[in-house]
């Protein structure tokens, strides 16, 4: 089931009456089974998929479903493809990408863009077996060709994985939270993996640009907003990033952060930049057994309007799925 939140009316809708279809009409072979990879709409209209296709880059893809259920050590094993589904023939396609590619990895974020007037996917951060990253990926998806993107300034993010990061307006990126080895540090866009973790609430911003772009850490006052936070989603509309779910701590079986009935937002414009939480109502439509908070992590937001954004999926804890985010 999927939710729909609109954020001026603060309400929650239940979009139960909107048709799911499964595409089983694939005409070829595509990536198999992928888990912890990223989806993008590619066009010009890319927040309206069946007027695009949808680009799929990276993630760990099992032999065949006699592998599962994945070890950890598994899920780390990243891929570094990019394949494009076209959603009106059914058609999967293994692009041929020039130029040296990102190194494979898994739990990264990535988005759509029109940098000016092609369309982009931009690429950051993620992990694989060895090596956690904060590196930012341009690809040209007109000319099929990689760009690693070098900020002007010698501020970095830390390097993460499970984080969430939003596209706003003017290819502003939005980054926040995740998960980072104690080891690592803001020198460097990569740095070895090890199985001290820490969960994190920084945010940093970057416009995003063909020839540069420029990293800034948005200061936050300690104490305010989500809190360190790994697993979440995040939506921009207009100039704001709202935030949904989310955990805090890495250990298996972790419980999602119940965040009651708020959602958080970040307006980037403001300055000071702060988190506001959001309190919503739910509408009507909910039957009165549905748990009517937000708890959940790893779900996925998209698009609707200036106003709304759907939410589906996620899990109760880090092994636990459901199919809806209440």
């Amino acid at each position: 089931m999927a939710i729909s939140i609109n954020v001026q009316a603060q309400l929650v809708h239940d979009t139960a009456t909107i048709p799911w279809h499964v595409v089983n009409d694939v005409k070829v072979q595509g990536p198999g089974i992928r888990v912890h990879h990223t989806m993008i709409a590619r066009g010009h209209n890319a927040r309206d998929p069946f007027d695009a296709m949808m680009v799929l880059f990276g993630g760990y893809a099992p032999g065949s479903p006699d592998e599962l259920p994945l070890s950890l050590d598994d899920e780390n094993r990243g891929s570094n493809d990019v394949w494009v589904f076209n959603v009106h023939s059914g058609r999967w396609l293994l692009l041929e990408i020039f130029g040296e590619p990102p190194p494979p990895r898994v739990m990264h974020s990535a988005h759509a863009s029109t940098l000016p007037g092609k369309d982009h996917m931009i690429v950051f951060g993620g992990r694989n077996q060895d090596s956690i990253f904060s590196d930012l990926w341009l690809l040209d998806l007109n000319e099929k060709k990689w760009y690693l993107k070098y900020s002007s300034t010698a501020a970095l993010p830390i390097p993460r994985y499970r984080h969430a990061s939003a596209m706003c307006f003017n290819n502003t990126l939005v980054v926040f939270g995740g998960t980072t080895s104690l080891s690592c540090n803001d020198t460097s866009n990569t740095c070895r993996y090890s199985s001290e973790q820490v969960v994190l609430d920084d945010v940093w911003m970057a416009y995003v640009s063909v020839d540069l772009f420029e990293w800034v850490r948005i200061p936050i006052a300690p104490g305010t907003g989500p809190g360190p936070r790994m697993e979440h989603s995040m939506i921009c509309l207009g100039n704001v990033v709202y935030l949904v779910g989310g955990a805090n701590s890495t250990l298996i079986n972790s419980p999602a952060i119940d965040d009651g009935d708020v959602i958080w937002s970040l307006d980037i414009t403001q300055s000071p930049v702060e988190w506001k939480a959001v309190k919503v109502t739910f509408s009507d439509e909910f039957s009165s057994g549905m748990s009517q908070t937000f708890t959940s992590a790893s779900g996925s937001l998209s698009y609707v309007d200036e106003t709304r954004f759907a939410a589906v999926g996620g899990s109760i804890t880090l092994l636990e799925w459901r199919e809806n985010i209440l």
